[in-house]
């Protein structure tokens, strides 16, 4: 893994379905090397999945991110496996040590509520640390259509489907399939993205940042990102205001120099970082979500 092989990866996390003459273009590089870096990060398990991301406040919901620590090391296995059978649960990361985050869907304040109490029951004694709440993309006033709908249920389950191809398998036209597409993610309802596995980056060590904001300042976030030029990911906090950075060093002393240059921004209050190791997927909930607009819409 090097340094262009996590600029291709920030492209795959924000739009999947991106042609790699894009790639090429957007890094200067040409066509063939993306797909050769690419096909080499899905061969060795670093990308472990594609992934049509539904903005979940189409059902009502919005995500929360809960942090936790296990009771000892042999608990951690043991809370993740009960989390896994909680249809709230959409994502999981399992991080070096006892430590561990579940992102789960929640409807309004008093639900949110009644989500942490049911984690703390499922884990107990192991611990939440703290809860989070990521900036959910807003939506537009679009009416999806039964179309819509089909198509979102078609690239669940093959995110990476050539426009060619699903009209093929659908029978809509090429150019209906492209523009509906666009205006679904120009609209906040659906995303592409990748899941990446980093205990897999060979010879680098891929960690996470929690950073919060002390409100000083009109974006703390503009501060922050230009200054750490090795990150992959970010996701912009509301609750508490903050941002969540994945980012890459060679070695822990890197990653304390990073921690000196976050905690020497004066718009940050406070940061703290965990070591990534396994991301578990959960999408049970919104395909069922889906799956009945699906009908309903077929059924009007």
């Amino acid at each position: 893994m090097d340094e262009q092989d996590f600029k291709i990866l920030r492209l795959l996390c924000r739009d999947s379905r991106i042609s790699y003459e894009k790639i090429g273009s957007e890094l200067g590089i040409a066509p063939e090397v993306a797909i050769n870096r690419i096909f080499r990060m899905r061969d060795v398990g670093v990308i472990s999945e594609y992934r049509l991301n539904v903005n979940p406040l189409m059902f009502g919901f919005r995500t929360a991110i809960i942090n936790a620590e296990a009771y000892r090391p042999s608990c951690k296995q043991k809370d993740i496996r009960a989390l896994r059978r909680m249809d709230r649960v959409s994502t999981m990361m399992e991080c070096a040590g006892r430590y561990y985050s579940v992102s789960i869907l929640y409807g309004d304040e008093k639900d949110l509520r009644a989500q942490v109490d049911a984690v703390r029951a499922k884990i107990s004694p192991s611990k939440v640390l703290s809860v989070l709440r990521p900036r959910e993309p807003s939506i537009s006033s679009l009416n999806l259509t039964g179309q819509d709908w089909r198509i979102i249920e078609y690239l669940l389950d093959d995110p990476r489907a050539s426009e060619d191809k699903m009209s093929r398998d659908m029978g809509i036209n090429v150019r209906t399939i492209q523009r509906r597409l666009e205006r679904m993610i120009t609209g906040g309802i659906v995303c592409s993205t990748v899941v990446v596995q980093p205990r897999l980056f060979e010879g680098l060590i891929s960690y996470r940042f929690n950073i919060l904001f002390n409100g000083a300042g009109k974006d703390a976030y503009a501060d922050v990102i230009p200054s750490l030029n090795n990150y992959w990911y970010s996701l912009r906090l509301d609750s508490p205001e903050g941002v969540i950075v994945d980012l890459y060093r060679e070695s822990i002393s890197g990653i304390e120099e990073d921690i000196a240059i976050v905690k020497g921004i004066s718009s940050v209050k406070d940061v703290t970082y965990t070591v990534p190791t396994r991301v578990i997927t959960n999408d049970v909930l919104i395909r069922r979500k889906v799956i009945e607009a699906v009908f309903n819409k077929e059924n009007v």
